[in-house]
C-alpha cells in the first residue's frame, strides 16, 4: 500500500513527511532563506513602509507593493537557475506554492483582478521553449482563480543588461519593453521568478500603468 502521508522532495526526490504536494525535505528547507519583512525598496533596497522608500518615492516608484518568497542566496537561487533551463513541474509547483500566501495578501489588500507575467523576447522563447514567469502565473491563477493576461507587454531582443547605476539601468531596460494591449482600469499583479535591482519590474510596471492599469503590485519567488 502506498504511504500517502509522505511525498518526495522536489529537489532531491527523497521521501519526507507530508507538507503539501510541492515541498522540500528538511535538509533543503534549511537552505532556503526568508527575505524578512518584504519591506525593502525595489530600487535601492532601503526600508519602506509601502511601495518604496522616501528617497525613491520622489522618483515615481511604480509599484504599490512588492513581495518575495525567498532571498536569492542559497537554494532559491539554484532553483531559479535550474527553472530557466528545465521545465520541471515539481520545481515550478514549489515556486508557485511558496508565492501563494504573498499573492493572496496582495489580492486582499489591493483587490487585484489580473496576473501579468514578466515577458521574454521571441528569440529567448524559441531558445527556451517556455516563459518561466508565465509558468508561475498559470499555477498561481489555478490556485487563486485570478485570470492571466500574457499578451499585454512585449519584449524586444537585446543583449544582456549588466548591473549599473539604477537610474541608467532603468532607462536602458525600459526601452526593451513595449505595450501590446490595454488594461483599462485593471489592478495588476506582475509576476516574475526573480528580482535583482528592480529595473526590469519597474520598467514593466511603468508600461502597465501607461496602458490603463490602476495599480501594479509585484510578487517574485526570489529576491537578490
Amino acid at each position: 500500500m502506498t504511504d500517502m502521508s509522505r511525498t518526495p522532495c522536489v529537489v532531491c526526490d527523497v521521501s519526507q513527511c507530508w507538507s503539501g504536494l510541492y515541498s522540500v525535505c528538511g535538509r533543503h528547507a534549511g537552505m532556503l532563506y526568508a527575505v524578512g519583512d518584504n519591506t525593502r525598496c525595489g530600487y535601492c533596497l532601503g526600508p519602506f513602509l509601502r511601495g518604496c522608500c522616501r528617497c525613491c518615492e520622489g522618483n515615481g516608484f511604480p509599484f504599490a507593493s512588492l513581495k518575495a518568497a525567498y532571498s536569492y542566496r542559497g537554494l532559491a537561487g539554484e532553483i531559479v537557475y535550474f527553472s530557466k533551463r528545465h521545465l520541471s513541474e515539481g520545481l515550478f509547483g514549489f515556486m508557485a506554492v511558496s508565492m501563494v500566501p504573498l499573492v493572496r495578501e496582495l489580492c486582499t489588500e489591493f483587490a487585484l483582478d489580473v496576473i501579468v507575467p514578466s515577458p521574454i523576447s521571441e528569440k529567448r522563447l524559441l531558445q527556451r521553449g517556455y516563459n518561466q514567469a508565465l509558468e508561475l502565473s498559470t499555477r498561481l491563477s489555478d490556485r487563486l482563480l485570478v485570470p492571466v493576461a500574457d499578451d499585454v507587454i512585449g519584449k524586444r531582443d537585446a543583449c544582456k543588461v549588466t548591473k549599473s547605476h539604477i537610474g541608467d539601468r532603468q532607462r536602458i531596460v525600459s526601452d526593451l519593453f513595449f505595450p501590446k494591449d490595454r488594461l483599462y482600469r485593471k489592478r495588476v499583479l506582475l509576476v516574475d521568478d526573480v528580482m535583482t535591482t528592480g529595473g526590469t519590474a519597474g520598467a514593466i510596471a511603468s508600461h502597465l500603468l501607461s496602458v490603463g492599469a490602476e495599480v501594479v503590485c509585484v510578487c517574485v519567488f526570489a529576491r537578490a
